[in-house]
């Protein structure tokens, strides 16, 4: 064998796993779910709207890595004549387990966010503070290929925002959205 054709074919062995990978991305919207202590409030509204949007890289099997960004939306309360607010939205990676069946896919996501927790009150004063923490965050998901290469996916994923002054909860999305592969 020639060295030509040997490394053409060392070239061809190391590109293989590489071939088998897929880059995917996705978006997904739906209802944020606050695990927020509500006592001593007059009103107080536990759900909010979030959205996430993903890009990914499938390796060879069932293994993939995700990067994300997702906006938990808000949770209002009212104490009396003041408003308070909390949002959460952070960016993170995550380690991806998935598999397929037909057109079926499902999966589980675990990985970390940078999540910025701000509080504002308004009302007879105003203002406003935040923090950022490093949060888990754990997620499942189902999909149906619709067509080729593009999948309807309902998604639940949880993960906790802080906010100053030792406020802090768990928060779910419940999200349904659009994933394409390439």
């Amino acid at each position: 064998m020639s060295i030509k054709k040997f490394l053409v074919a060392i070239t061809l062995a190391a590109a293989a796993p590489l071939a088998a990978a897929q880059v995917y991305v996705g978006a997904s919207g739906g209802i944020s779910n606050w695990s927020v202590d509500c006592g001593g409030t007059t009103s107080c509204d536990k759900n909010g709207t979030g959205a996430k949007g993903f890009v990914g890289y499938r390796f060879s099997g069932p293994f993939a890595v995700e990067a994300l960004y997702v906006d938990l939306g808000k949770t209002t309360a009212r104490v009396g004549m003041v408003d308070v607010a909390i949002k959460g939205q952070g960016v993170g990676a995550a380690l991806v387990l998935d598999g397929k069946s037909d057109k079926w896919s499902y999966g589980a996501r675990l990985g970390a966010l940078s999540m910025k927790g701000k509080a504002s009150v308004s009302g007879g004063f105003s203002g406003s503070s935040s923090k950022t923490s490093t949060q888990p965050i754990f997620g499942i998901f189902a999909g149906y290929e619709i067509v080729d290469n593009l999948s309807l996916r309902l998604e639940l994923d949880s993960t906790r925002v802080e906010t100053e002054g030792g406020g802090e909860g768990t928060v779910r999305l419940i999200s349904a959205g659009l994933t394409y592969r390439f």
